[in-house]
């Protein structure tokens, strides 16, 4: 993936020279905070809805979802969009976010939360994400599906 790759500029240049002219590229991708850019701001909904959360459900603390034993994770992910802009045309833009709900879920016990007792909780968080990308609250997703195609 992408946000693994310090300079994801060199590479989509490698990649803009390999496509034919009108060539496409098709990215599934955490385009988010680079693993150096999390603050509390972006933190803010998933610590409301730990707090909020039974602690038994509670695996670890709540933080930056970083795998702390790979250096490359998220090195350099929030240059991924932009530089996408730059060289290629945006033929499709998909969000799914992820903002309150990957830190969040990375925090909590995933076998706790799969237990059919627990559906209206889930049911509840995925809500409250949608609703927040609804009001305009949330406005830089962690998550996209971009289709893009060379100018060339």
């Amino acid at each position: 993936p992408l946000h693994h790759i310090a300079d994801p500029d060199r590479l989509l240049d490698e990649t803009l020279s390999a496509l034919q002219g009108g060539g496409y590229l098709y990215l599934d991708e955490y385009v988010g905070p680079s693993r150096d850019e999390w603050t509390e701001e972006t933190l803010r909904w998933a610590r409301e809805a730990y707090a909020a959360v039974d602690p038994r459900l509670r695996s670890r603390p709540l933080a930056p979802p970083i795998a702390p034993d790979d250096p490359s994770e998220m090195i350099r992910s929030s240059r991924i969009l932009p530089a996408l802009r730059e060289r290629f045309e945006i033929v499709h833009y998909r969000p799914y976010w992820g903002n309150l709900l990957f830190p969040l879920f990375c925090a909590l016990d995933g076998a706790a939360l799969l237990a059919e007792d627990r559906r209206e909780l889930v049911a509840k968080l995925v809500g409250r994400e949608r609703e927040l990308v609804e009001s305009g609250a949330l406005r830089d997703p962690l998550f996209a599906v971009v289709l893009a195609r060379s100018r060339a």
